[in-house]
């Protein structure tokens, strides 16, 4: 049994759709955070904002997976 008989190509987009908008969405907020960072002069402040961002890019990349899992299966 050969691969295409295993997996049709729309259960792969049903699949591949979501991680895709993940993917996406934690380049953008990490682009941001970037910039974020990049704006703030050095000290305690600067490191608890990264802390704070490394979180939060963590939060909202398993928020848009569940929220993009949620309405791509519907």
């Amino acid at each position: 049994m050969s691969f295409a008989e295993l997996f049709s190509l729309s259960e792969i987009w049903e699949i591949a759709g979501p991680l895709i908008i993940t993917a996406i969405s934690t380049l953008v907020t990490g682009i941001v955070s970037i910039i974020i960072l990049k704006s703030i002069p050095k000290g305690l402040i600067k490191e608890v904002i990264r802390i704070f961002l490394v979180v939060a890019i963590v939060g909202i990349t398993l928020g848009t997976l569940y929220i993009s899992a949620g309405i791509w299966g519907t």
